[in-house]
């Protein structure tokens, strides 16, 4: 730990170009955090009369829009962490991506829910795939079994009563069959998951190699790394 103490960097002011760059993020995640939300919230309280929307919410089959509608304000809560965080004047090298992925994952699965080409249906269908992710993420959480078990077969019955094919996992000795999905299920959230992880990586990598020339420059990551190859080195070495 004493090693690791002595390598430590520290934190310096940004270059210019970078300040420039930061700069620009901040205005725009400005314009997001003040006034993309309310104008979202204000186009869909109360729905307009005769849109999708509003027939959905009539029929009670508004499970997308509704589960949507909770990406778009977790989307929009991080990004306006990530702006408070700026506001603050000394940026973390790591933190910033973790508050990103969740951010870009939650706009992922909105725009998958609110595509205006699918059909009704499929869109339904979409929602109550969510909600059961949702659940099955409950039930490993440590929820009650049984209650999970009867809201799933909720759904299940919602989704027969609306032409929506109900998909059972494989059938094996010994076990039960489980609902794995409805309709022509698509692993959204596995997808998006790997989308957004390499995504993030992608950002973190592409800004090191090329808004910090050669690594050697005023960011904290881009200045740890020739230190961790070292010390991963001196590691080897006297393990030998």
């Amino acid at each position: 730990m004493t090693t690791l103490r002595r390598q430590r960097a520290a934190l310096v002011a940004p270059t210019a170009q970078e300040q420039a760059a930061l700069n620009a993020v901040t205005e725009k995640l400005i314009r997001i955090s003040d006034e993309t939300i309310d104008f979202v919230l204000d186009s869909i309280d109360p729905p307009a009369p005769g849109s999708p929307f509003a027939v959905a919410t009539k029929a009670d089959l508004r499970d997308a829009y509704d589960y949507a509608g909770h990406l778009i304000y977790a989307t929009h809560d991080h990004l306006r962490t990530i702006l408070a965080i700026i506001k603050l004047g000394s940026l973390p090298s790591y933190a910033m991506y973790t508050l990103l992925r969740p951010a870009a994952e939650a706009a992922v699965r909105a725009k998958h829910l609110l595509v205006p080409t699918i059909s009704e249906t499929e869109r339904l269908a979409r929602g109550l795939n969510e909600r059961l992710d949702n659940l099955n993420e409950q039930r490993r959480a440590g929820a009650d079994a049984r209650d999970i078990a009867k809201r799933i077969d909720h759904l299940a019955k919602r989704a027969t009563a609306n032409g929506i094919a109900v998909k059972r996992s494989r059938a094996k000795p010994g076990r039960k069959r489980v609902i794995i999905g409805f309709g022509d299920r698509c692993r959204a959230i596995s997808t998006c998951s790997r989308f957004t992880s390499a995504l993030v990586r992608w950002l973190s990598d592409s800004y090191q190699r090329t808004s910090i020339p050669n690594r050697g420059c005023s960011c904290l990551a881009a200045r740890q790394e020739p230190r961790r190859r070292r010390l991963s080195r001196q590691s080897r070495l006297r393990s030998t």
